[in-house]
């Protein structure tokens, strides 16, 4: 049952629906939001449905706090995303936007494999 299933699974299970879906093009924000909430039976507000908060390449909280635990999703644009999914062997810079600052590259991916930057002043 839906209930069951964690915020995490859920939009993994979404994004790689989606992404059959979608093909090659990215999968707009807000399809990901009303298909978790369809199969979430409305369990989540839409604002925790963020799959930003699952990307490979970007981060939208302070690096220090960041947790790369749970990638599955390349942004692509503000609002577009390709569903990569979990463990994959992704390689690429991941930027951070501070609040009012410019974008900043605060660590990369190898092979899957993270390595954060030391400075992220």
């Amino acid at each position: 049952m839906a209930n069951d299933i964690s915020r995490v699974n859920i939009i993994e299970n979404v994004g790689r629906k989606l992404q059959v879906q979608f093909g090659d093009n990215p999968i707009p924000v807000n399809e990901i939001v009303k298909e978790a909430r369809k199969i979430s039976n409305c369990r989540y507000a839409k604002s925790s449905i963020m799959p930003s908060d699952f990307c490979y390449n970007s981060v939208n909280k302070d690096p220090a706090s960041a947790s790369m635990n749970n990638p599955m999703f390349r942004r692509d644009a503000r609002g577009k995303y390709m569903f990569l999914g979990k463990n994959y062997p992704y390689s690429g810079e991941v930027s951070w936007t501070p609040k009012g600052k410019e974008t900043r590259i605060i660590g990369e991916w190898v092979n899957g494999n993270y390595l954060p930057h030391d400075t992220l002043t």
